[in-house]
């Protein structure tokens, strides 16, 4: 999986400042949320229910009937959001959500198995398939491999016994990995190949606002690690509850205000089977392997010490203003957020400047001017994934084609018709 799996082992251990009474009410408490907060079961799930849904009230980010796509992942927030979710549109809830919702599963677990198995993949999805059925939501399945797939309608189907498992995508897929030379420019690729997989998806379902069930604590690591591989320039809009892209599409992340400890309990106390997800990645799970694992080991050591660490981080990361001096009228064909590597911008930056001669002089081969004219199109972080693959041929065909596309836009009022 190329997302960085958030699963907390919940292990009860005895210990005495759970033994207070709940804050709430005369029972006792059986967990301690934000810093000295301890709460009862039942008030636990209360205060967890009632954050979630006031972000999405207050923030009146949905209209009524309006149908928003899920991915979940298995992970243990997509499990949690798909049961608040479920819930809140129960007949029993107060105040029922309106909006209607369609998820979508991308496998993505089985994919690099050394001892790769058509059987394993097909019981892996199965156990998803079982694991979603209470739900009742519409769900729809897809391959991480599909991104490769230049044909939309076969992007994603209702039933994974339709898909071919073994499919000559699967293999271009896996060049393509093997070919990034960088473990953190590996993890960096995989998130923008599902996230513009995930975009095609919603696209073919005209659906214009995507749910991700995104942690407190994930966000921090996120916030953190995007700085430290050049994305600074983009933190204000991806560390916020709603960011627009360039394509019109909406993300939103709704679980922002809890942390993935406050998740986990939940899960737990809610009796929800968030380990169907094996402990298994599209790459090196070492906790020093990559620029984000090190930087999750390093805050989540610091949150056992100091309870106060991510909540800190995460409400700084809500004083971060966009940069106006960026440009929208071109987007990164990757991430699709706002080139920030323009000279009216980046002039002063000896970094870009560094990384623009090092691509110019570190290779010799046959597609380097399509490589210069890609990285000419992609924001200064995406620039560096591109550095690090062997050939940029082995990108998927609609991510070039969308560059060639683009560019014809650009340059339409100079075109004779014929």
């Amino acid at each position: 999986m190329c997302s960085i799996n958030e699963d907390v082992i919940i292990q009860v251990k005895p210990d005495l400042k759970l033994f207070r009474k709940c804050l709430k009410c005369d029972q006792n408490s059986v967990v301690v949320t934000r810093i000295n907060d301890a709460l009862c079961k039942s008030c636990f799930i209360e205060y967890f229910t009632h954050k979630f849904r006031a972000t999405i009230g207050k923030s009146k980010i949905f209209e009524k009937d309006e149908l928003v796509l899920f991915p979940y992942s298995g992970s243990s927030s997509s499990v949690a959001m798909l049961n608040l979710i479920k819930k809140g549109m129960s007949e029993e809830a107060k105040k029922k959500f309106t909006f209607q919702i369609v998820c979508l599963y991308i496998e993505d677990v089985c994919l690099f198995d050394k001892d790769y198995d058509q059987t394993k993949r097909v019981e892996h999805l199965r156990q998803i398939e079982k694991s979603i059925e209470y739900s009742g939501f519409k769900f729809y399945y897809s391959l991480f491999e599909n991104c490769f797939e230049k044909n939309e309608k076969k992007l994603f189907r209702e039933k994974f016994e339709e898909f071919d498992l073994n499919s000559e995508n699967r293999e271009k897929f896996i060049n393509l990995v093997n070919s990034c030379n960088g473990q953190t420019s590996k993890e960096e690729l995989l998130k923008r190949l599902k996230n513009q997989l995930i975009n095609r998806v919603a696209k073919e379902l005209n659906v214009v606002k995507v749910i991700f069930p995104i942690s407190c604590t994930k966000l921090t690591v996120d916030m953190l690690t995007n700085f430290a591989i050049g994305k600074g320039a983009h933190q204000a809009t991806e560390m916020s509850l709603e960011e627009k892209n360039i394509n019109g599409q909406i993300y939103l992340r709704p679980l922002r205000e809890l942390t993935s400890k406050e998740v986990a309990f939940y899960n737990h106390y809610n009796y929800l089977d968030d380990k169907i997800i094996a402990k298994k990645s599209t790459i090196e799970n070492h906790p020093n392997s990559t620029i984000y694992r090190l930087t999750e080991k390093f805050i989540n050591g610091l949150q056992n010490d100091y309870p106060t660490t991510v909540p800190t981080i995460f409400r700084t990361s809500d004083k971060l203003t966009p940069n106006e001096e960026l440009s929208h009228d071109r987007s990164c064909i990757m991430c699709g957020l706002a080139i920030d590597t323009d000279k009216s911008v980046s002039a002063t930056s000896s970094a870009i400047n560094d990384l623009q001669y090092s691509i110019k002089i570190s290779r010799i081969e046959n597609n380097s001017k399509e490589r210069k004219f890609l990285v000419d199109n992609v924001c200064y972080s995406c620039s560096i994934v591109l550095n690090d693959l062997t050939s940029v041929t082995l990108l998927p065909e609609t991510m070039r084609q969308k560059l060639k596309n683009d560019m014809k836009e650009q340059i339409k009022e100079y075109l004779i018709e014929d």
